[in-house]
């Protein structure tokens, strides 16, 4: 019966660890032309965790791959779009939950990252997931009000480091957390 219990924390571990995101698309506000789009990608291709970068002129978005078990920087990939002089108007992470359930104001750690996910309805364990970055610097301010008024969590409110809701989940108070909607 040890052993048994032994394996089942091994490899419940184990899927733990091989969650990731695997990509995103991101949404770039203010490009008028495709010499803003290309100033863009090549910002975009020189982030280490990136494999590679598409672009759709139409939507204003780049379309990212990352590289398999490498940790994501949220903040590093709106910083690169900001260099490039424009913002960021969405971002998409496209996550595999390894057979996970998102529970509404549940915590989540995905490619070396903390998220918290705001209230809503539970989503169901699955494969992969499209999660919209809803912090501050990810949205433009209108769309950023839609999602204000959804969680009273510390962290949420801080728009950054974690709070109390985070220290029960075993994420320190001084790490970033990032906050998602379903």
């Amino acid at each position: 019966m040890r052993y048994i219990l032994l394996f089942l924390t091994l490899l419940s571990t184990g899927a733990s660890l091989t969650a990731q995101v695997t990509g995103a698309r991101l949404q770039a506000s203010g490009l008028t032309c495709a010499m803003c789009a290309r100033s863009v990608y090549k910002n975009l291709e020189t982030l280490p965790f990136v494999d590679s970068v598409d672009t759709d002129l139409e939507q204003s978005a780049f379309v990212l791959r990352f590289k398999k078990g490498s940790t994501i920087d949220p903040d590093l990939i709106r910083k690169r779009v900001e260099e490039a002089g424009f913002s960021v108007a969405s971002l998409h992470l496209r996550a595999m939950l390894d057979g996970r359930a998102l529970k509404p104001d549940g915590h989540l750690t995905l490619s070396g990252r903390h998220y918290h996910i705001l209230p809503q309805k539970e989503v169901l364990p699955g494969g992969e997931a499209s999660l919209l970055v809803v912090d501050k610097s990810f949205l433009p301010s209108r769309e950023m009000k839609r999602y204000a008024g959804l969680s009273t969590a510390t962290c949420f409110l801080t728009g950054q480091s974690g709070g109390k809701c985070c220290d029960d989940q075993g994420i320190p108070a001084h790490q970033r957390i990032y906050h998602l909607s379903l």
